[in-house]
């Protein structure tokens, strides 16, 4: 391999002993995207959802300050209503933080089974691919011995 048309001989040799199919690199790309738009939709749904679970929980908060802040007759009353204020704001955080951990839980259950089964895909590809490769990396073989 002293010349420069020798060292260009084996490159040319090696693109025809492993041919690259441009196909398969455009289906490569299309499931690599179409996972990420997948995945994405997994995201974006726990937003929407962590995002409504949020506002609604705001809204019951500013209403019960609406509750608490009422002027009372009685002294003892304030005590009272702090009480009550105090109670459904801390049951309140419990069903929050349930219906954020459900939320949570599903979006984690559905990423778990996307990956497997882009994972899955890529396997049974990558041996349709071997095989394929291999045919012609055997005859290139047999030629050169």
């Amino acid at each position: 391999m002293t010349n420069l048309n020798e060292f260009n001989k084996v490159f040319a040799d090696l693109q025809t002993a492993f041919p690259l199919d441009q196909k398969a690199f455009e289906d490569g790309a299309k499931a690599v995207a179409s996972f990420g738009e997948r995945f994405a939709a997994v995201g974006y749904e726990t937003a929407s959802k962590s995002n409504e679970i949020t506002v609604r929980a705001t809204q019951e908060s500013i209403a019960n300050l609406r509750v608490v802040s009422v002027v009372r007759d009685e002294p003892t009353a304030y005590v009272t209503a702090f009480a009550d204020f105090a109670q459904t704001q801390m049951e309140l955080a419990v069903r929050v933080a349930e219906q954020l951990g459900a939320v949570a839980q599903q979006a984690q259950t559905r990423a778990v089974e996307l990956a497997t089964e882009a994972g899955e895909a890529v396997s049974q590809k990558a041996a349709v691919n071997v095989n394929v490769a291999a045919k012609p990396a055997k005859a290139a073989r047999r030629k050169a011995a």
